[in-house]
């Protein structure tokens, strides 16, 4: 068989469809990856911008590949924080309630933790005893942030337009953080540790 010269096998099948009249072939799946382990070494990437400005040039580059949707499994330590930071929202209700009782879990843990300060702060010096109260007033408000979203999920379906975000979970009582490395804002210490499935569209 003799094949001219700037012959496209492409165009040669849209010109036996347009004969025929049969239509294109339409698409049977949304193209989409799926973000494998990634980690940094903490002297050197951990907190310092790295995971966003990385992720910034990765989705720019899957867009250019006609990527719509990126999938992650959200674990590994700081991992469940992080992407919910990165835009990354519940890929279904399972991961969403995970995260949610987490949440309520981290509340009864501050009303624990908000009594201890208060106890402290009977015996402690007029310095400290002014700081655990302090600490402890931010607390009480991460609280009513946290419960105010749980009482959300609770009258809303996954999907509604009401319904926690991963994002607002994640910066859940961040305004009223207590400054201590150790003992992150409640939307934080619910995420971190975490193991959930997130979904991006680009």
């Amino acid at each position: 068989m003799a094949i001219r010269r700037g012959w496209r096998p492409h165009r040669a099948a849209a010109a036996l469809r347009a004969a025929a009249h049969i239509p294109p072939p339409r698409p049977t799946a949304v193209a989409h990856t799926r973000n494998g382990r990634t980690e940094t070494h903490p002297r050197y990437g951990r907190g310092k911008g790295f995971a966003g400005a990385f992720n910034g040039h990765l989705e720019k580059w899957y867009r250019q590949q006609g990527i719509v949707r990126i999938e992650v499994h959200a674990n590994i330590d700081v991992g469940g924080y992080t992407w919910a930071t990165q835009g990354f929202q519940f890929e279904d209700q399972e991961s969403a309630v995970e995260i949610l009782d987490r949440l309520r879990f981290v509340v009864s843990v501050f009303t624990d933790r908000i009594q201890s300060m208060r106890d402290a702060a009977q015996t402690a010096a007029a310095d400290r005893a002014r700081t655990l109260r302090d600490q402890a007033r931010k607390l009480e408000a991460q609280i009513a942030e946290a419960e105010d979203i749980l009482d959300r999920a609770d009258q809303s379906r996954f999907g509604d337009d009401d319904y926690p975000t991963s994002w607002e979970i994640s910066q859940c009582g961040r305004s009223h953080d207590i400054g201590v490395s150790d003992r992150p804002w409640i939307g934080k210490a619910s995420m971190l540790g975490s193991d959930w499935y997130g979904v991006k569209w680009l």
